[in-house]
This record gives structure tokens, sequence and C-alpha cells, in this order.
């Protein structure tokens, strides 16, 4: 909806609008009516002076509300989406009050058209609800003005100069609504876009885990802190075992459902710390943050019979299978700290899948191939 697009926007322009509301109003009451109240303490100077310290009042008390719902409100509730046109309405039917009084004292209509033209032009209102919003106290005002108003060529001058500005406020409101409203949603589009296209760069499609350059992003990061810190991270390589033949025997969409069920399987057992990949095809690649390699033992057996003792429903079909698993630490300490550390655990799930397959292999030391 286009209130909750454009209500966080409202609401801080509002907080600006009010802030200077009162500190016009203060400065209007102390200098202007402060002297008026000396020179003449007659009844309706006093009524005057009343009627601005209550909207000089009123503008700091929407000051504190609206500065509390941005902090306490989510600015897409139904209240902040709601606040814009009620809060516009109800000042704009105050000064129209005031302004109308005003014709008994002076006869201006300077404060209602001010008012009428900051509104307009700073809060983004949706358009034919603005007609409302602005067109019943602009009827307010007129008819108070004839009413209160006994010179006729005041009345004329008010009618001519408010009508020209309550419709050009009209036309100004509709035009920056539409166009901050198209503005917002082009915005919102290329930030989705943007998101969508960063997910699809770093998340992988299949499996929904985090693929190999966010993977990598991660472990350079982890490196960072193991090298500054002096901590210790390791490095598991999962592979399903004889994951062709599950292809060939089955067909290839068993074999992606299979690769899903064990990446769900192998991100509910380790934590939320640590960060489990889709290495690529039927590979998995796991760090576990500040993990020495005999912990990571620990995890990649207990990761290696759960697999093996869990039957795989797919279609209709029960699958068993195995995985293998190399284990290395991080080795931060190198100047090359990824390549070393990859090809270490490389060649530990190697040596896994020469060792029979359904097994767990550790390297300790650095290995180049």
């Amino acid at each position: 909806m286009p209130d909750v697009r454009l209500a966080p926007i409202n609401i801080r322009r509002l907080c600006y609008v009010f802030a200077s509301i009162f500190f016009i109003e203060a400065a209007f009451l102390i200098i202007v009516e402060r002297e008026r109240l000396m020179a003449d303490a007659h009844e309706l100077v006093w009524v005057s002076f009343m009627l601005h310290a209550i909207l000089a009042l009123y503008a700091l008390l929407h000051i504190i509300w609206l500065n509390i719902l941005k902090r306490k409100s989510n600015d897409a509730s139904p209240l902040a989406q709601r606040i814009s046109p009620y809060a516009t309405f109800t000042t704009m039917m105050v000064v129209a009050t005031i302004s109308v009084f005003d014709q008994v004292t002076h006869g201006h209509i300077t404060l209602f058209s001010v008012f009428l033209l900051a509104f307009g032009l700073l809060v983004f209102i949706r358009p034919w609800w603005n007609l409302f919003v602005y067109g019943v106290p602009f009827g307010v005002f007129m008819l108070g003005v004839i009413m209160f108003q006994d010179n006729t060529d005041i009345q004329i001058t008010h009618f001519i100069n408010g009508t020209v500005v309550f419709v050009g406020v009209l036309f100004a409101s509709t035009v920056f609504y539409r166009r901050t409203l198209l503005t917002t949603i082009q915005s919102e589009r290329l930030q989705n876009a943007n998101e969508k296209l960063t997910h699809l760069a770093t998340i992988d499609a299949l499996t929904e885990l985090p693929n190999r350059r966010l993977f990598e992003r991660h472990m350079i990061h982890e490196l960072s802190i193991a090298k500054r810190y002096d901590t210790r991270a390791s490095l598991m390589l999962i592979d399903i075992d004889d994951f062709k033949t599950v292809n060939d025997t089955y067909g290839h969409h068993v074999g992606d459902v299979l690769l899903t069920k064990i990446g769900q399987l192998l991100t509910e057992n380790v934590r939320a710390s640590d960060m489990v990949s889709r290495w690529g095809g039927e590979e998995f690649m796991i760090l576990l943050s500040h993990t020495e390699t005999d912990g990571a033992n620990i995890l990649a057996e207990r990761l290696r019979e759960a697999i093996a003792s869990s039957p795989f429903e797919i279609d209709n079909k029960t699958l068993h299978v195995t995985i293998s698993i190399g284990i290395s630490p991080l080795f931060f300490e190198a100047d090359d700290a990824f390549t070393i550390s990859y090809q270490t655990v490389d060649k530990a799930l190697y040596d896994a899948k020469n060792a029979g397959k359904n097994c767990v292999k550790t390297l300790k030391k650095p290995t180049l191939h």
C-alpha cells in the first residue's frame, strides 16, 4: 500500500514541521503577542495570546509523540500510516479556528496560508483524501471570514488569495505525492533486485545453503580473526559416497532432493556460529569456528553415523547413503592460508575415499598438491 511506503518519510517530515511551528509560535508569542498585551490588555488580545500558546503547546506535544512513535513503533504499522492525514487535518482545523478569530483582531490570512503551504508541500497525503484534509479547514476558515470579517474588500481579498493557495496546494500535493511514491517504489524495486542478485550470487539455488563464493568470503574473515586473536578453527569437507549411482539409478531429481535433505541434516547438527555450504556437486564444506581438529573429529563421526543410519524417503523410494569426511585445521599462520587450508582438507577427503569411504580422515599438517 502507498501509505506504508510513505509513512516513515511523513513521520520524519512531520517532526520537522511541528518543530518549526513550535519555534515560530514561541517567537510570535514572545515578540508580537507580548507587545500587544503590554499595549492593550483587551480581552480579545488575551484570547489571541492563549490561542497561539495552545498552538505552540499542540506542536510541542506532537513533536514528543512522533519521536516516541519513531522509537517504539514499526514505521509500517497502521498507526504510522494514519498519522499523516490525521495530524495534518487536526492541525489545519486548529489553525483555521485561530485564523477565524484573528479576523476579529487584525484580519490577516497569513497564518492559515503559511500552514496550508507548509503541510501541503511537505506532507504526502493520498490524492482525494487531501481534498478533505485541506478542504474542510479551508471551508471553515472562509465561513469564519464571512461571519466575522466586516470589511468587504478584505473578504474578497481573502477569498481570492485563499482559493489560489488552496488550489495550488491541492495540485502540488497531488503531484508531489505521485512523484515521491513513484520514486520510492522504483527505489524499493531496485533494492529488492539488488538483494535478489546478492542472494543468487551467494546462496546455492538447490539447497539454499551458502555457496562456494560466500563460504570463501567467510573463511577469509575467519582466517583474519584466527590470526589476530590466535584462535583455532577447523575445516570439514564432506562427499556423498557413490552419488553418481544415485543419479544413474533413480534420476537427477531424486539426487537433488537427497542433496537438499543432507544439507538440512548437516545444518541441524552444527552450531549457529558454524557455516555449512554446498561446495560443489555432491560436496559440502563446513567451517567450525573456535574448534580444534579433535572436536571436529567428534562432530564428523556423529554426522557420518547420523547419515549412515538415516533412511531418506524420496518419491516413495528409500535411500541409504554414506558420506566420507576430510578434516584439517585452518592454517592461519601460513602465507597463503586459504589455499593451503583448502588443499589440506581436500587431501584428507581423498584419503577417506581411498580408505574405503564412509569414514573420517584428518590431516593436521599442511599439504600441497
